[in-house]
This record gives C-alpha cells, sequence and structure tokens, in this order.
C-alpha cells in the first residue's frame, strides 16, 4: 500500500519500475504541495523553488486542512483539484486511481479524473462516475462526444485504471474488483483522440456547469508512462490492497564460467550529459481556483560525466555454476483495509414474493475466502459439472437448485446417495444438467447423515452437533435456535427437532460450517442492511441456498437497484454500442 509495494508488483510482473512518473500516496505534502514518492520532497523543493520536473500535485479549490484532514488520502468535496505538474507527456500511459465516493451530484458526470485542458470538444479526455454509479470515460471525436461505460456497478470503495498504447490502436478503462476478484473492462480504438499534456484529479483542469468533481477521498495515485496490458494491471491493483508480496523460486541451471584472477577499478570519463541545473527564472502554474503557483524554470547544465570502470582479468581455469529456482508468490492482504470496498447491503431478487412467515440466514467473514460461493463449469460430453481448478481433494457442500446433495461412491454404473465425486467430476447419473443453478463450497470436515421419522430428539451416534457442522433436512437447511437446537444434557450427538417434527420423514445429513464467521438470521425483504460489511456471504431463503449474481447481490446504499422503477431487461446494450445505435 505504498510506493515500494507498488514497484514490487511492478518487479512480479517483470515491468520497469523506471517507468513510473508519479506514485501519490498523500502521505508527504507542505502548504498546497503534494509531493511525489517516486522523487520525495527533496528533489521537488531543490534550488529553494518547486521543480516541476519532478511532478508534484497542486491542490486548489479547497482548504489545505480539509482535504489532508484523513491520514493517507486526500478529501474531494466536489469542488476540490489536483493538479498534476504543469505538463505530463500522455502519448503512453497507464493511470491507477483508487478512491471512495460518497453520492454523486444528479444528472452531472462526477469527475474522478480528467486530460481537458479547456472545453469539451478539444483535446483530452475525461473519467466519471455517471448516475447509475458506473465508470464512463469520453472524448471529443470529431467534435462530437465518444463515450463508453463499465458493465459493473462501482463499489465504496474502487481501484480503476486507464490505459491508452502510444500509437491509439488500444485505450481502455478497467474496475478492479480486488475483495470478489471481478475484473471488469471496456476496450476500443480511440479513433480521432487528440491528446492532452493536462492531468487533473477530482475535476477537470475549468470551470464548467456541465460536470462536477467527485465527492469522496482519493487514497492512490500512480501514473506510469507505458500501456500496461489489463492481465497485469488486475495484478498490479492488489498492491494498492497489500502490505508486501514475496516470491520464492528454485530452477536448475548449470554452465561453466572462467575464473577471475584480478580485478582493478579506474575513475575516468564515460561521456557527456547533464550534469546540473541552474535556475533561469521561474514561471507560473493556473490552478481552477486561486491564485498561481510559482515553479522554477530550469536549464540543465551539459559537462563529462565521470565513474569508476571496472576491469576484470580471467584466467584459463573454469568453475561449474549451477542455478536452481521455482517461483512461488504469495501476497499479503491488509484485511481490515478490504473491508472499504464491502457493502452493508443485500438486494434479494424481485421476482421472489415474501411474507412475514419467510426468514433469511446469511453467514458473512472477516476476510474474503475464496473456497466459498464456487462455480462449477458444466461438460455437456461428459454430463458431469466440473470443479475448478484449485480444487486439490478438499471435502465439497455441493448444492443444486439451492438444496444440498449429500456425496457418496458409485455402485457399478450406479451412484450412491445424490452424486459421486470422481476426480474433479460431479456425477450424477445425467440428474444435474445446464440449466440448474449449482454452487458449491470447499469446507474441511467430516459429514453424516441418518433416517428422521419424526422424533422430538434425533441423534447420529458418535457425531457431535455442538456447532462447527449446519443441519439439514432433505437438502433444506434448518436455522439453529429455531428448526433445532443442541442441548448438553442429550450429549454432543443428539438435537432436539421440535422445529421439524412436523414435517414427516426424511434423511437429515450434516456437513461441516466454514469458520471465522458472523451469522444473521431475520424476516426476509427485498432490502436487507447489516451491522457489518459483507464479505463472501452464504444466504439462505427458508433454508435454500441463493447464489449471488442470480438471486441476490451485495449492493451500495444508494445503487439504482434499489428504486422502485423496474425495467424489462433487453438482449443487449445501448451504451458501448455507439456502431449499432449511434453510429458515433
Amino acid at each position: 500500500m505504498n510506493y515500494s509495494t507498488f514497484n514490487n508488483f511492478l518487479t512480479y510482473q517483470s515491468l520497469s519500475t523506471g517507468n513510473t512518473l508519479a506514485y501519490y500516496d498523500f502521505s508527504s505534502y507542505s502548504g498546497e504541495v503534494l509531493f511525489n514518492q517516486v522523487h520525495g520532497s527533496g528533489k521537488t523543493l531543490a534550488n529553494s523553488c518547486i521543480d516541476s520536473r519532478y511532478y508534484p500535485a497542486f491542490v486548489s479549490c479547497v482548504s489545505t486542512g480539509d482535504f489532508f484532514s484523513s491520514s493517507g488520502s486526500g478529501y474531494f468535496d466536489g469542488d476540490a483539484n489536483l493538479k498534476i505538474g504543469d505538463t505530463i507527456d500522455l502519448n503512453e500511459f497507464t493511470i491507477f486511481v483508487n478512491f471512495s465516493y460518497q453520492n454523486h451530484s444528479t444528472g452531472k458526470p462526477n469527475v474522478v479524473l480528467s486530460t481537458i485542458g479547456s472545453g469539451f470538444t478539444g483535446s483530452g479526455f475525461y473519467v466519471y462516475v455517471n448516475d447509475a454509479n458506473r465508470a464512463c470515460l469520453e472524448y471529443s471525436k470529431n467534435n462530437l462526444p465518444f463515450s463508453v461505460t463499465l458493465d459493473s456497478e462501482l463499489d465504496p470503495q474502487n481501484i480503476i485504471s486507464i490505459g491508452k498504447t502510444a500509437t491509439n490502436s488500444v485505450m481502455d478503462l478497467a474496475h478492479h474488483d480486488i475483495l470478489d476478484r471481478t475484473n471488469d473492462v471496456v476496450s476500443f480504438k480511440p479513433t480521432s483522440y487528440s491528446k492532452s499534456n493536462f492531468l487533473t484529479f477530482g475535476g477537470t483542469n475549468f470551470s464548467n456547469s456541465s460536470t462536477t468533481g467527485i465527492s469522496g477521498h482519493i487514497d492512490h495515485i500512480a501514473i506510469y508512462s507505458k500501456y500496461i496490458p489489463i492481465s497485469k494491471r488486475n495484478e498490479i491493483a492488489k498492491s494498492f490492497v497489500a502490505t508486501g508480496i514475496s516470491r520464492s523460486s528454485f530452477s536448475f541451471s548449470s554452465e561453466n564460467i572462467n575464473v577471475i584472477s584480478s580485478v582493478t577499478y579506474q575513475n575516468q570519463v564515460t561521456g557527456t550529459g547533464i550534469t546540473g541545473y541552474q535556475s533561469i527564472g521561474s514561471k507560473n502554474i493556473s490552478l481552477r481556483c486561486g491564485s498561481p503557483v510559482s515553479i522554477c524554470d530550469l536549464s540543465g547544465i551539459t559537462g563529462e560525466l565521470s565513474g569508476n570502470v571496472l576491469s576484470a582479468i580471467t584466467s584459463a581455469d573454469q568453475i561449474s555454476v549451477s542455478n536452481r529456482s521455482i517461483s512461488v508468490t504469495n501476497i499479503d492482504y491488509d484485511y481490515e483495509y478490504l473491508k472499504k470496498f464491502a457493502s452493508n447491503y443485500l438486494f434479494v431478487d424481485k421476482d421472489y414474493s415474501f411474507d412475514s412467515n419467510d426468514i433469511y440466514e446469511i453467514y458473512s467473514f472477516n476476510r474474503r475466502n475464496d473456497n466459498l460461493n464456487v462455480l462449477p463449469i458444466y461438460l455437456a460430453g461428459r454430463d458431469v459439472y466440473r470443479l475448478d481448478l484449485d480444487y486439490t481433494n478438499q471435502d465439497v457442500n455441493f448444492y443444486y437448485n439451492g438444496l444440498a446433495q449429500f456425496s457418496g461412491g458409485r455402485n457399478g454404473s450406479n451412484v450412491n446417495n445424490d452424486y459421486s465425486l470422481v476426480g474433479t467430476d460431479i456425477d450424477s447419473d445425467s440428474f444435474y444438467d445446464f440449466d440448474d443453478a449449482v454452487i458449491y463450497d470447499k469446507i474441511s470436515g467430516d459429514s453424516n447423515s441418518g433416517l428422521f421419522t419424526g422424533q422430538n430428539i434425533f441423534e447420529i451416534s458418535g457425531f457431535d452437533f455442538s456447532g462447527t457442522h449446519d443441519v439439514f433436512f432433505n437438502g433444506q437447511k434448518l436455522i439453529s435456535g429455531l428448526e433445532y437446537y443442541h442441548v448438553p444434557i442429550w450429549g454432543q450427538d443428539a438435537i432436539v427437532a421440535t422445529g421439524f417434527s412436523g414435517h414427516g420423514s426424511g434423511i437429515v445429513f450434516v456437513l461441516p460450517r466454514a469458520s471465522g464467521l458472523t451469522r444473521y438470521t431475520g424476516s426476509t425483504s427485498y432490502e436487507l442492511n447489516f451491522a457489518d460489511k459483507l464479505i463472501s456471504p452464504q444466504f439462505w431463503i427458508n433454508g435454500v441456498r441463493q447464489r449471488r449474481g442470480q438471486d441476490f447481490e451485495v449492493i451500495r446504499s444508494d445503487s439504482l437497484l434499489r428504486s422502485e422503477n423496474e425495467f424489462d431487461i433487453f438482449t443487449s446494450n445501448i451504451y458501448n454500442n455507439n456502431g449499432k445505435y449511434f453510429n458515433l
């Protein structure tokens, strides 16, 4: 979550750290000047003036006390503006922004960053949040606005990136959802695009009534002088929520090299170049608000460059050198910081109808759990569901159309119980098919089952019901404390089943429960608001497992999904479809 971590991720992706033009984490500033962490305050304030060659950023349209009031972030109130240096070469670039916003101005683009100097029909582009909480990029194409929009709704905290190649072959906008491990990108060829060398954050470089700035905080900004492909940006985005990255390696190679018998050092002229700078005056940078800022106007002093030159003398003797390495990467996340990307609100599909008798149950976790809410792939040729590539013989809780399934082995050509797990394939003797809603969790622990015939006390001899497992009746999850409860005097292998004793006979089975959870239950409604952030949620309605993205979604508090207005779903997007609908 700092410049050093960012560099480590660049190295991890085999990218040069020398191409980073600027990195701002809002931790080092003086007055209205925010220092670029690539160079620090020492170089920026050298020669008793502000040296714009090191891309300091200038705050305007807000008091610096308010802007720097939050440690490690800049506060943007809709008017605040952050200008990067005097000018910056944006012929080719990749820009990352880690930001949050609390609300937006209805009917106006909320500008996150802009390279437009003056007027919307000139050079440059700008990125903004629209009223649907989606990030958009717009530029002037033949004096008409051309825009693209991301499909995904933004989160309370967001990491976005913008990239463009030097030849204008590709320009793209991406949203990197680190918490849920998804990335949304829109790419296009920016025809008739004219570059600009201005760059501001939190609003445009000029006053206008058509847009407003974001209201929220920016935690990190990184500007890279080369285009970084999306696949690498997806990984680099993790640097803004990581405390470090460690890499270990093992490989084998062998070669013979000559032995160095002696080494000599000699200080000599290595060439000519810039040996220093002298001030030849100053100039003013105009900001969106307030007085201009005076910066140095420096001229380079040319002279001879010198240094130590090493000369090695080798002998005829040789030695064999071996090297072994295997690369293994481990990312250390700041899990408390990651919670900023989560939301407290859950939205249930309005195709369902509820009454006061419908009960929900939800498990939320203190950190993301990649072993939960996993979607298998249906293989039509084999008529099986295949588990994910990371599956390595873990225990699996498998749900078919919301009902938990109990696994068994294979007896000849038949599957015992609901399904069998053969390698990485879920085989149900063709009972499950492509149209079914399936989901599974990888949770270690024992499972068991027993026949229920209506008895008040249900027992599975030798099993522990004391709190590490969930109980299911014919696949439907039972709510502890409502439909059953455990009484110590009956022993760990028994539960009181009065809450479901009227359901008749059936199969009760118990499956292991993931650890580190917070549990909520209550009457179901279309909108649920919880005290804590929802992370990797497992969600049931009346004991039937719900699938995120299909049955429910975790949303922002100001999401349009909370609107009372409902619209029919169309088969294609009217946005990002310029050739079909608008042909701009």
